[in-house]
């Protein structure tokens, strides 16, 4: 094994030969494999912007990946860049526990006035798996410890973590991995098979069922699936009258994918928690984050 110690002028020298084979030993020599079918093994992006890539061969080549959703305003956008210079020149911190941060609040305070009705208090993290595994966490804490179960749909995927694997339905990522217990999946689309579930949920003397949430895509990202017309709407409504969270998911298509600044907003409703990420790091940082109504968010954490 290479115990090289790399700089960045030492990566910078490097010919793509090299870079794929450090790559292969030491990240994930399943993705070279693939890499190489593909032919994408020797050209090597050197620099990029907008939606072009410039590579060592000299080709400027579309972009029509988008960074898998990650670069809606396209690679190193201008005013990004100006942004995060200043930020390091006038040597602002990054990480500090000891102060508030007005940064963070600030886009907090962004995330609800471009969110629509009371959907207030924000939570920001590292990426889209982690948005979910909080926006469950704030779900069953609302709900309590006799409410913990999540609802999801097929053909979904919330990410890799155990939280969001288990509200996910696609086997190739969920294995023989030993997941979240009382999730239940409901078919994409059909109310009826919610309603259903929800009621079997119920006991003879509560007529709210042991579900804290029912988590799905405005539009399933993997599959580029839409929802039938009316069907968000109903779901809110059953999820209003049963008292179940309702989580939206948009860390695919939020920020203006689907013409709107978030897909459900088509729809004319407000989730009670709505995840985003990919986009929202502007293709330059990895962040995520939910956004949660403030009923809902004072009434989890709101009394400790």
């Amino acid at each position: 094994m290479n115990k090289t110690w790399f700089n960045v002028s030492d990566i910078e020298k490097m010919t793509p030969k090299e870079k794929v084979s450090l790559t292969e030993e030491y990240v994930n020599p399943g993705m070279i494999k693939l890499l190489k079918i593909l032919g994408f093994d020797n050209p090597w992006g050197v620099s990029a912007e907008g939606v072009y890539i410039d590579l060592n061969d000299g080709r400027k080549i579309l972009d029509m990946t988008g960074g898998s959703c990650v670069l809606g305003l396209g690679h190193n956008h201008p005013r990004i860049l100006e942004v995060r210079k200043k930020f390091a020149e006038n040597k602002r911190m990054e990480i500090c526990k000891a102060f508030v941060s007005p940064y963070v609040a600030a886009l907090a305070a962004n995330m609800a006035s471009l969110l629509p009705g009371d959907l207030q208090y924000s939570y920001f993290c590292g990426g889209g798996a982690d948005a979910i595994e909080s926006a469950l966490k704030l779900a069953q804490k609302y709900g309590g410890k006799n409410r913990l179960g999540l609802v999801y749909t097929d053909h979904s995927f919330h990410g890799k973590s155990f939280g969001a694997m288990s509200v996910s339905s696609m086997e190739e990522h969920r294995h023989n991995f030993q997941l979240l217990e009382k999730c239940y999946k409901v078919p994409y689309g059909d109310i009826d098979a919610l309603g259903k579930l929800f009621r079997s949920r119920c006991s003879e003397n509560n007529k709210i069922p042991d579900i804290c949430a029912f988590i799905l895509e405005a539009v399933h990202g993997t599959r580029i699936i839409f929802p039938p017309e009316g069907y968000l709407k109903k779901v809110r409504e059953l999820c209003t009258q049963y008292d179940v969270l309702l989580i939206i998911d948009e860390i695919y298509v939020g920020f203006g994918r689907t013409g709107y600044w978030f897909a459900f907003e088509a729809d004319g409703i407000v989730p009670d928690i709505v995840c985003y990420s990919k986009s929202f790091g502007g293709g330059k940082a990895s962040i995520a984050g939910f956004t949660a109504r403030k009923p809902v968010f004072l009434q989890a954490y709101g009394k400790s």
